[in-house]
């Protein structure tokens, strides 16, 4: 056994925690093998003279961090190095016949005269400003003034005093959360979710404890009893156009949400990542309870995912905090890809953009519907798709990958050892011709008719 008492027995630290981080120290020294079934809880428990529960609390953090992968009825298994590599691939086909259907990200809609004349006009006007010196940590002003315009779009009013500017949304992700709390608070989360923020929050140190939802996201009295269980710190959710099932949370059930942040005296970090793509959606979460909430959001999914620009608004007591944070984790994102922003939204080449793909996503919305008799709803780059009672999600994976369809596996998306629902997200963008997706997703209709493959027989 390559764990023993002996590891655990470090005093001041909680023995779940002290068990996952041997886990992790076995796993990273090859002790336990990718794809090995690790020992069932009963078993470690008694090995180590510990409950039971302590021991699921271990896999639940090591599963967090990205070490395992829960399979109901099979047991625990250290993720395959392939498996946690795929939670990071860049998008992009592997030959004329694969399809990408993995990276979720939005149609191309920029050209490169446009991305060249604006850029140029960016530099004439501030170059020296955006070169030759260090930006403040919270962003320009006048970028900051941007975005807080931008982000009005939403139904949210901000000040840009409240904005700050960030690599992504996983900065913006990680500055609030070593601001506000501390490692080894429990952080709330969808039991489906985005892998990058539970895997982040995981690599900080912080407890994560999934919440049960439904068809229209987080279930408040499940939110409220999961707070008071686990003593939950801060709650983590994307309302809307959810990654992965592309729910969107009704008003209602955001004013419900938002009750139970005050009652329980949680901290709400509300991704709207996915805010600006449908023409009509709820106000956020954060208009609700302003002075508990920061939104973190940016323009990967809406404009562009190379410019890489997050953004985060947090109540005024809090911009501070997160600032030092933001300083801390990458002094200052880079000026250039903000000013190229501002220039677009001044000059209408945002909103002209945001048309293009929009206009884009719609017509991907057909071709998956033609092709699998299913569309995502308004705005949605990424389709939830129910399986047939004859395939699961990690069989239809290995199969589709097999015939150049490159598909997410469904557990990535699981917070805890609930196991992977019977879907597959597939994300649409990221074939960039429409007739190669058509095509593409043509060939996984036809998988889903075919029964299964049969096991390999075991010898």
């Amino acid at each position: 056994m390559p764990i023993q008492r002996s590891d655990i027995s470090e005093h001041g630290r909680p023995a779940y925690r002290a068990i996952a981080d041997a886990l992790e120290r076995a796993i990273g020294t090859g002790d336990f093998a990718p794809g090995e079934r690790l020992p069932p809880v009963r078993d470690l428990a008694k090995t180590l003279g510990v409950t039971v529960g302590t021991v699921n609390r271990a896999y639940v953090l090591a599963q967090s961090r990205g070490l395992l992968t829960g399979e109901v009825g099979r047991g625990t298994f250290v993720l395959k190095r392939q498996d946690r590599q795929s939670r990071i691939r860049i998008a992009g086909e592997d030959s004329v016949n694969a399809a990408d259907l993995v990276v979720n990200q939005p149609p191309v809609a920029l050209t490169d005269e446009e991305a060249a004349q604006s850029a140029a006009r960016a530099f004439s006007r501030h170059g020296s400003t955006l070169f030759g010196r260090y930006p403040p940590t919270a962003g320009i002003a006048e970028h900051r003034a941007a975005i807080a315009a931008w982000i009005g779009r939403t139904g949210l009013e901000v000040s840009p005093d409240q904005v700050l500017v960030t690599v992504g949304v996983h900065s913006a992700i990680a500055a609030t959360s070593l601001a506000c709390l501390r490692p080894g608070d429990t952080i709330l989360i969808d039991q489906l979710t985005y892998p990058g923020a539970r895997d982040l929050l995981g690599v900080l140190k912080f407890r994560v404890e999934p919440v049960a939802t439904d068809a229209e996201g987080v279930l408040p009295d499940a939110l409220e009893a999961a707070a008071r269980l686990h003593g939950g710190r801060a709650f983590v959710t994307c309302p809307t156009l959810h990654n992965p099932t592309s729910s969107t949370m009704p008003d209602e059930r955001r004013r419900q949400v938002a009750q139970v942040v005050e009652r329980t005296d949680l901290l709400l970090i509300e991704d709207d990542i996915y805010g600006h793509l449908p023409r009509s959606r709820p106000v956020p979460i954060t208009a609700h309870v302003p002075d508990r909430s920061v939104l973190v959001s940016g323009m990967s999914k809406c404009l562009s995912p190379g410019m890489r620009l997050g953004y985060l608004v947090a109540p005024p007591d809090r911009v501070a905090a997160i600032t030092t944070a933001l300083h801390d984790l990458v002094v200052a994102a880079s000026p250039l890809s903000p000013a190229l922003f501002t220039e677009w939204l001044n000059e209408g080449l945002a909103d002209e953009l945001l048309e293009r793909i929009r206009h884009q996503i719609a017509r991907r919305h057909e071709i998956a519907g033609d092709a699998l008799g299913l569309a995502p709803p308004e705005g949605s780059p990424h389709l939830w798709l129910p399986l047939p009672p004859s395939w699961t999600a990690e069989r239809l994976v290995e199969a589709a990958a097999r015939v150049g369809l490159h598909l997410p596996r469904t557990d990535v998306f699981a917070v805890g050892r609930g196991g992977a629902p019977r879907a597959v997200r597939v994300a649409l963008g990221s074939v960039a011709e429409e007739d190669r997706l058509k095509s593409a997703l043509r060939r996984l209709r036809s998988l889903l008719d075919q029964a299964p493959p049969r096991a390999a027989p075991v010898i």
